[in-house]
């Protein structure tokens, strides 16, 4: 049997998923939880808590993989498509909590969703790094690399989207080598 702790963190993640932080309700998550609400104030002593530990709980596995594949490696190239598939993988894996991720982005920055936030900008530094470290080697990226890792996860998360929606097939093979191919001929172009 689960834990209540474990229904809510489930409940939670679910609910800020799919409503955001601010429209998520504390008494829909203990009705899916199937607990009161003392229960939740007990383990998480808020909405915030709750989602601080959703946000800790989930999100360090996949911070984690994006920081181990954006590790430059010499080959723009080869170093994106393995970033960009990682990215797809945590969406496809991982797609309550991506999904609560863009949506936290995309919101009000208050200090309740600061933890999200947070994790944006480790999976964001990790990008800035490694266009950082490329630039090295390809002398146009300098100064731009900010820029770069902004437009490149706009298009990842884009294309994540599109595999939520079914318009793009996620296990197409030519999927990743094809995002990266569009985004490094916006950038040498």
């Amino acid at each position: 049997m689960t834990s209540s702790r474990a229904r809510l963190l489930a409940a939670g993640l679910g609910a800020f998923s799919a409503n955001g932080f601010a429209a998520a309700s504390v008494a829909d998550v203990c009705a899916t939880a199937g607990v009161a609400k003392p229960t939740l104030y007990h383990f998480f002593g808020s909405k915030e808590g709750l989602f601080a530990a959703v946000v800790s709980e989930h999100g360090a596995g996949p911070s984690d993989r994006v920081a181990q594949a954006s590790r430059y490696d010499g080959d723009v190239t080869t170093t994106l498509r393995r970033l960009a598939g990682t990215y797809l993988d945590v969406g496809r894996t991982d797609q309550d909590l991506y999904r609560l991720l863009l949506l936290t982005r995309l919101g009000p920055p208050t200090a309740a969703v600061r933890p999200a936030l947070d994790v944006l900008d480790r999976w964001n530094s990790a990008a800035v790094s490694l266009f950082s470290a490329a630039a090295r080697d390809h002398g146009n990226m300098r100064g731009r690399e900010s820029r770069y890792a902004a437009s490149f996860r706009g298009l990842v998360d884009a294309y994540v989207g599109l595999c939520w929606s079914g318009e793009v097939d996620p296990t197409d093979p030519l999927l990743v080598p094809e995002l990266v191919h569009q985004f490094m001929h916006g950038i040498f172009s």
